[in-house]
């Protein structure tokens, strides 16, 4: 299979390189400047739990993403206005089959459930 490049400069370089050397091989996580984020409910368990009515931005989901990696010291859960709605008018995914995806726990609602809130809590 042929290499697809970004470039001709880069099909260039390859092209009068080692063999041995190899055209992006691996990809390769950063964060590119910190930002900050405030969920908006914290339960007395330390759960904490972010309200979504409107979930079509790609960057709210990127964020949520990225917190829920660097800070795997916590739990954050979603709670949706509707669990059905698609992430686009172009998109088969809803917004609960994105959580699930991700590997969010959520739930449905204008009440953040009963269970959330006396559930006990294992420190991470």
């Amino acid at each position: 299979m042929a290499n697809r490049y970004r470039s001709g400069y880069e099909k260039e370089i390859k092209k009068n390189s080692d063999s041995r050397i190899k055209y992006e091989p691996d990809t390769l996580n950063y964060v590119l400047k910190p930002r900050r984020y405030t969920p908006d409910f914290k339960l007395p368990n330390g759960i904490y739990v972010e309200a979504k009515g409107n979930f079509r931005t790609s960057s709210d989901r990127t964020k949520l993403i990225a917190v829920k990696a660097q800070n795997p010291h916590i739990e954050l859960r979603l709670l949706f206005q509707n669990p059905n709605l698609k992430l686009n008018k172009n998109s088969k995914t809803t917004y609960a089959m994105w959580a699930e995806k991700c590997g969010f726990i959520w739930a449905e609602g204008v009440e953040i459930p009963d269970a959330w809130v006396k559930e006990q809590r294992i420190k991470k």
